[in-house]
């Protein structure tokens, strides 16, 4: 399982960003501010690279997964520090 959490900051709000991946059986679950959202994937989806754009706030922001199941937000193509 691979976990991952980011926050955004916004003016003066700070959002709190997580990520949850179960390759072997694919499931993956993003959480902004607490509103968990399943993201639709394959079992075995291990190879498979994908973009998921959302908000938080007034931000755009980019959640890039890449080939290995781990994941990087883009804020304005800028990754954003895991914490």
């Amino acid at each position: 399982m691979i976990r991952q959490h980011w926050n955004i900051a916004e003016d003066e709000v700070t959002h709190d960003v997580s990520y949850t991946c179960r390759p072997m059986i694919g499931k993956m679950t993003v959480s902004i501010d607490g509103e968990e959202f399943t993201l639709k994937s394959k079992f075995l989806f291990i190879g498979l690279a994908r973009r998921e754009a959302f908000r938080v706030g007034d931000t755009q922001a980019l959640l890039a997964v890449g080939k290995s199941g781990r994941a990087q937000v883009l804020v304005k193509g800028k990754p954003i520090e895991e914490n």
